[in-house]
């Protein structure tokens, strides 16, 4: 879904609501609980941030299933990069 939208515009929070499994947006916190930096999970107006195209500094390359496991595959594109959105993404969906 998120791929989908890289090219064009960016869709708002709202749109988003709808875009994103419920799933994935229940597991999200609201802005209003955020408190501090250190939180456990990620607010979905946060998230979105941080998976914007421009921001990224690593693109999805593949994924394949490893067992019981999933073996994710990203490229790089400068160091140092920030992943917690796409490790938070992750998080969720193996829950």
């Amino acid at each position: 879904m998120v791929l989908e939208r890289s090219q064009g515009e960016w869709p708002d929070l709202d749109q988003w609501r709808i875009l994103l499994p419920d799933w994935f947006v229940a597991a999200c916190v609201e802005d209003a609980e955020v408190r501090d930096c250190v939180v456990d999970r990620w607010s979905l107006r946060a998230w979105i941030y941080w998976f914007k195209p421009e921001l990224r500094q690593w693109r999805w390359w593949s994924a394949a299933p490893d067992g019981d496991h999933l073996e994710v595959t990203i490229l790089v594109l400068q160091r140092p990069y920030l992943r917690g959105a796409l490790e938070w993404l992750l998080t969720v969906a193996g829950r």
